[in-house]
């Protein structure tokens, strides 16, 4: 039985599957919009994905894309990067394009304007595209990035909807000497920044600029003696939420049964910061609930919450981070089991769950997107039904 918290009519958001539905209707984009803690799906057309994607992907090939699904997104401006298998062929291509296509390709969506572009095939060796509004909001760049190590400059690679074209930028390399890993890349405060949870910081720039300057801003040094151990885990998510860039670090302590197996020694922490503006400014601790842990949250206190006890789900399971309300920072989304359920860290009460219908290989923060609705489907009547944006 699902319970879903009071919902915000004034700033209404979801919570948006990354992995695309596919139809074979003629219209590019429908949604299916419901309030948190239940998922909203977008569904696109076959114009965009074939209907049934090829189920194994091609050795030596750039094939790794077995569904359609978001690869970044610019929620402000409801701009989705997506990739995807490549269309299956009309009646009218000609074999000639056929045989061009490549495995996969990328749109991307606008759900504001009920518009899909297809962007031409980048050229190899970036990594991480992401996708950004312009100022004017008239036009779109979808940008991937190259880091070399050793090498003190980088390369932007652009394509901007404005000219229809790809253009490579020479750019600093602020790290040279480390090798980026980029779980994520997120449009905000006009900048692009790409999340490296191995280099633990923040690597951005406005790729808008004639001469884009890329600067790094580094996660604050939160090791503890419990971190610090041998047997110690960590992981870390980057969200914009009330307007402002959000760190979340979690930290899980583990033992070993006798039989090598990992078990949880306590419950995990959790601490959360905010981006203030970069280098000069750096972090600071976002709220601090226990001062002698420094902000830490313990998870302990979900499984002692006596609403926790009354939904009834798996006590002692370790909670997965999920996301952060956009409107509400101290309301915080977690896996567990097969449900999503929201808990409100100040309060100490959860505040509506629902099962989530994910396989367990698709149960991470990066499956799903915290997503403020643009006006078009900000009525009411649009978050009750599914809303079919033509």
């Amino acid at each position: 039985m699902a319970s879903s918290p009071p919902s915000d009519e004034s700033d209404p958001w979801v919570i948006l599957r990354t992995v695309l539905r596919v139809h074979t209707w003629d219209r590019d984009l429908f949604f299916e919009l419901v309030d948190p803690p239940r998922l909203s799906f977008l569904t696109v057309s076959t114009r965009v994905s074939p209907a049934r994607p090829p189920p194994l992907a091609r050795r030596g090939t750039s094939s790794v894309i077995r569904h359609p699904r978001i690869l970044s997104a610019d929620l402000s401006a409801s701009l989705f990067l997506t990739v995807t298998p490549t269309p299956q062929p009309t009646a009218s291509s000609s074999s000639a394009s056929t045989s061009a296509a490549t495995d996969i390709c990328c749109f991307v969506l606008d759900a504001a304007s009920c518009t899909s572009h297809r962007i031409p095939d980048p050229a190899p060796g970036f990594a991480r595209f992401g996708v950004i509004a312009a100022p004017d909001g008239a036009s779109f760049m979808v940008v991937g990035l190259r880091c070399s190590i050793g090498n003190d400059r980088a390369s932007l690679h652009c394509f901007s909807s404005r000219t229809g074209v790809w253009v490579t930028k020479d750019v600093n390399n602020p790290r040279p000497h480390r090798t980026w890993t980029f779980s994520d890349v997120i449009a905000h405060d006009g900048k692009l920044w790409w999340v490296d949870t191995t280099t633990k910081g923040l690597l951005y720039c406005d790729p808008f600029a004639d001469q884009p300057s890329m600067s790094f801003v580094p996660f604050p040094n939160h090791v503890t003696a419990v971190e610090a151990r041998a047997k110690a885990s960590a992981y870390d998510y980057v969200q914009v939420a009330d307007g402002t860039l959000r760190w979340v670090h979690v930290l899980c302590d583990l033992d070993e049964t006798e039989d090598g197996a990992p078990i949880l020694n306590g419950a995990p922490l959790l601490s959360i910061y905010a981006v203030l503006g970069g280098d000069d400014d750096g972090y600071r601790l976002d709220f601090e609930l226990l001062p002698h842990w420094r902000g830490d949250f313990s998870f302990c206190f979900i499984w002692e919450s006596d609403t926790f006890k009354a939904a009834e789900m798996p006590k002692y399971e370790q909670p997965v981070l999920a996301l952060i309300d956009p409107n509400d920072t101290d309301l915080l989304y977690f896996f567990l089991g097969d449900y999503l359920f929201g808990f409100d860290i100040w309060k100490h009460v959860v505040l509506g769950y629902a099962p989530h219908g994910m396989d367990d290989t698709d149960v991470s923060s990066s499956s799903l997107l915290a997503w403020k609705l643009p006006p078009a489907l900000a009525a009411p009547a649009a978050r009750r039904y599914c809303i079919d944006l033509f």
